[in-house]
């Protein structure tokens, strides 16, 4: 039998980005929707540009002939 491979397995959400996007349609509604209440996108999109760099940076990181999902 042979022996499994490690596996690393990275559970992920939608960033608070993506969840604006896909209930307001456009990238200027979502601003608008957050304007309206004392926010800035590019503070919610900066969020979302870390996370994805640093999950990057993350899966980066797992060696080579571990598997991941």
């Amino acid at each position: 039998m042979a022996a499994n491979r490690p596996r690393a397995v990275f559970v992920t959400r939608e960033t608070d980005y993506e969840l604006l996007i896909a209930h307001h349609a456009t990238r200027g509604q979502a601003r608008f929707f957050l304007e309206t209440r004392g926010q800035r996108l590019e503070d919610v999109e900066a969020r979302h540009d870390r996370f994805h760099a640093v999950l990057g940076t993350a899966r980066a990181s797992v060696p080579a002939d571990w598997r991941q999902t």
